[in-house]
């Protein structure tokens, strides 16, 4: 609602991501900002940064080989308890100050279900489903956007999502793990996610697999990995250097530095230019609208243990 507010008072707009909580909220902040012609940026900061760019011109290379499937992960098993701290998330439980004569109880409810004061609501909103999309959301879409990018895909055509409160049995209404299969027959594609609270091994975040090599994209690396001593191998491989990787699968042919400055400062440095020269930000709302709908849809097929389908031609999600 502050996105359609502002942009109906004629602000420009940055929007933290995921850009609603709702697929029809997403509907109606598409057509305020396409209507309006303001500019907008949502934070998939990973847009604004160049060596996601660089993955682009590698996919499109075609070095990769088909790329029939992308793997992506969140995988954390930190302190503290995931969502349960305030105080940018580590400060275990509850300030001091967590009275409902300290916070705007009915305020921050909204439109939400009204309900009696719980302070781990409030401080722990990323807990519940009336105000987060969890793990679907908050991690899952950020590596899924900038698949969009990187592969320049569409809203995918289906959607199978599963999980639970398998990890921390503590109030919580959104799952701690969770998976999402993707389909994208007109590009010959799935995309397939892992999210889990309680093991950090497969910490890569994304893996491109083609069938000459695999591109592991994360927001400070880009590593290639030969399938065989092959065409992409020999590229980036001298061959005095060949009988050095012994394990194609341990040993990455190339990486790609990746130094830059925070990727939120990148991200509001394009916003602010944009605001200025009245062009279009990195992760504008249409282009971001994309990644909404499908976590709406892995969201809407994880609580209905559906297969959640897109339906282009009448634009709204189908079970």
């Amino acid at each position: 609602q502050m996105t359609l507010d502002a942009i109906d008072a004629g602000k420009d707009v940055y929007i933290e991501k995921p850009m609603t909580h709702s697929f029809d909220e997403a509907v109606r902040v598409r057509e305020a900002a396409r209507e309006s012609g303001r500019v907008t940026q949502v934070g998939y900061q990973r847009r604004t940064l160049a060596h996601f760019y660089q993955a682009r011109e590698i996919v499109q290379s075609g070095i990769l080989g088909n790329i029939t499937e992308i793997q992506l992960w969140s995988a954390r098993n930190r302190p503290p308890v995931p969502w349960r701290a305030y105080n940018t998330y580590d400060t275990p439980g509850l300030p001091e100050k967590s009275g409902p004569e300290d916070v705007d109880w009915e305020r921050f409810q909204a439109n939400r279900p009204p309900r009696p004061y719980d302070p781990r609501r409030f401080f722990h909103w990323q807990c519940y489903e009336e105000y987060s999309t969890g793990i679907f959301g908050i991690l899952m879409s950020h590596p899924l956007d900038a698949a969009n990018l990187v592969m320049g895909l569409e809203i995918p055509e289906t959607c199978s999502a599963t999980g639970g409160i398998f990890q921390y049995d503590d109030g919580r209404t959104v799952p701690d793990t969770c998976n999402a299969l993707f389909n994208y027959p007109s590009r010959n594609l799935t995309i397939s996610f892992v999210g889990s609270s309680n093991n950090a091994f497969f910490d890569r975040e994304a893996q491109y697999r083609g069938t000459h090599g695999t591109m592991e994209l994360g927001p400070n690396w880009l590593r290639l990995y030969a399938e065989q001593k092959n065409a992409l191998f020999k590229q980036y491989v001298a061959s005095d250097k060949a009988d050095e990787f012994e394990d194609l699968r341990a040993q990455p042919i190339h990486k790609e530095p990746t130094n830059y400055r925070w990727s939120t400062t990148e991200h509001l440095d394009d916003f602010f230019e944009n605001v200025k020269n009245r062009g279009q930000c990195k992760a504008p709302v249409q282009e971001c609208f994309k990644a909404t709908v499908a976590l709406a849809m892995a969201i809407q097929s994880y609580k209905t243990k559906r297969t959640a389908c897109w339906d282009a031609n009448q634009d709204r999600i189908v079970m």
